[in-house]
């Protein structure tokens, strides 16, 4: 409130996205992350008094423009200023930010990307210039108190989030019992997954999942229950009689991760986990992400990005 750098009037500049102009010329560099809000909102916003970002590390102004426009957002740019017209937008597929190098780009567009999962963001390393510990912020900001009460944690996501692992420090934290459906599976069919789906194909895989699945469901009076830590298989959510087991009694945890640190935990993995669509493994990640990202979101009652694989683990106190 008392700060002497203008950036402070930047919480009173989002009082006027979509209502016509603002005048950023106290605080151009925090204009980008102005611009990438303004979509959120209904009207038109136009950011001016902003060409010096034309002569900053890159062309702000341009290279906003571009990569917003990648991502179906409504703008133009002209010398001094950029215009977010009222549109709504959606990203269809997952979309690769080209950050110019610059430390700024990929700020704003990270935030963004808590609005919009799918926003992949290139050379991510830049930011190390000014804010080293950027990225381990952000997954911190993701955080938040969890009240499980009596019920299931359940963790979803793609391969290699960390389901498995986090889901055991969960349940030695909350001394709950910890159960990973797939060795479920394993156990009740006698075989690893892999052989399963060589032996009768991924058709009867998940046919054998949705019966595991029911086991959780909410029991009838007078029999035990034992509230548990649970981590999913990728594709449970691909059948909503899953889901709905789970909603009924659980708090459904989407754990996700950037793609490219996805792929390489997978190479780590490689032919420990059998195919899913037969092809490239990098090809196949990014097809299965733009496939189950909505139904991973559409179950979510909480979002973790465990992309360094230790803020999580870091703040379990906090959130339980």
């Amino acid at each position: 409130k008392y700060s002497i750098q203008g950036d402070v009037a930047y919480s009173r500049a989002l009082v006027y996205l979509g209502k016509g102009k603002i005048d950023m010329n106290s605080m151009p560099d925090v204009a980008m992350t102005l611009a990438v809000t303004a979509p959120f909102t209904l009207g038109k916003t136009t950011i001016t008094n902003i060409g010096n970002l034309r002569v900053k590390e890159t062309d702000r102004l341009k290279a906003l423009e571009t990569e917003l426009k990648k991502i179906g957002v409504n703008v133009e740019t002209t010398f001094n200023s950029i215009i977010v017209l009222n549109s709504k937008f959606e990203i269809r597929n997952s979309k690769l930010i080209n950050t110019y190098n610059d430390h700024r780009m990929a700020m704003c567009f990270a935030v963004m990307g808590t609005k919009i999962p799918g926003i992949l963001i290139e050379n991510p390393d830049c930011v190390n210039k000014t804010y080293p510990c950027f990225w381990r912020d952000l997954e911190r900001a993701y955080l938040s108190p969890i009240h499980l009460g009596q019920k299931h944690l359940v963790l979803t996501g793609m391969r290699c989030s960390g389901k498995s692992h986090l889901g055991k420090r969960i349940a030695q934290h909350l001394n709950r019992p910890f159960v990973d459906l797939d060795k479920e599976i394993e156990k009740d069919q006698e075989m690893t997954v892999a052989e399963i789906v060589e032996r009768k194909g991924w058709e009867y895989f998940r046919k054998v999942e949705q019966k595991i699945c029911s086991v959780f469901a909410p029991l009838s009076s007078g029999k035990s229950f034992v509230p548990s830590v649970i981590a999913t298989g990728g594709g449970v959510v691909l059948n909503p009689d899953n889901m709905e087991v789970f909603k009924k009694n659980a708090v459904n945890v989407f754990i996700f991760a950037d793609l490219s640190v996805l792929a390489e935990r997978l190479k780590k993995k490689k032919g420990s986990r059998p195919s899913l669509t037969g092809r490239d493994s990098e090809i196949e990640l990014m097809e299965v992400w733009q496939k189950r990202r909505p139904l991973y979101l559409k179950y979510a009652d909480v979002v973790w990005d465990n992309t360094s694989g230790e803020t999580i683990k870091e703040n379990l106190n906090f959130i339980f």
